[in-house]
């Protein structure tokens, strides 16, 4: 072989290298902005989970206050219909007592205006 011949592969050979030492370095590069951005976005998926996480502690003893109420509040929803319950019968009674006593009246005014007639 000449030396031009060696020169010329030793030059083509060289410029393979540096253009493999160029595409991995940028390879690396990209995949350390790649890296860089999703260690920013886990970052910022931490911040969000550790201010919801304080968020979900401080609406916990509220929620438990709030649930609490609302049971007391069904136990007095359910005490006050079994009450209802309980005065719906001495109120029909009452209802059907005042409609007697109505119609006693009407009968004793009937016979009121009669009797008021023959005097």
């Amino acid at each position: 072989m000449s030396v031009a011949v060696i020169i010329a592969v030793v030059m083509v050979a060289v410029i393979v290298v540096a253009l493999v030492v160029v595409v991995v370095r940028r390879q690396a590069e990209q995949r350390q902005v790649v890296r860089d951005r999703m260690a920013s976005a886990a970052t910022g998926h931490r911040q969000e989970a550790d201010a919801l996480a304080a968020r979900a502690q401080e609406l916990g003893p509220e929620a438990e206050v709030l649930r609490r109420k609302a049971t007391e509040a069904a136990a007095s929803a359910e005490l006050q219909v079994a009450r209802a319950k309980e005065l719906d019968a001495p109120a029909t009674q009452a209802e059907q007592r005042a409609l007697r006593a109505r119609q006693g009246a009407g009968r004793h005014d009937a016979q009121a205006a009669e009797l008021e007639e023959t005097l």
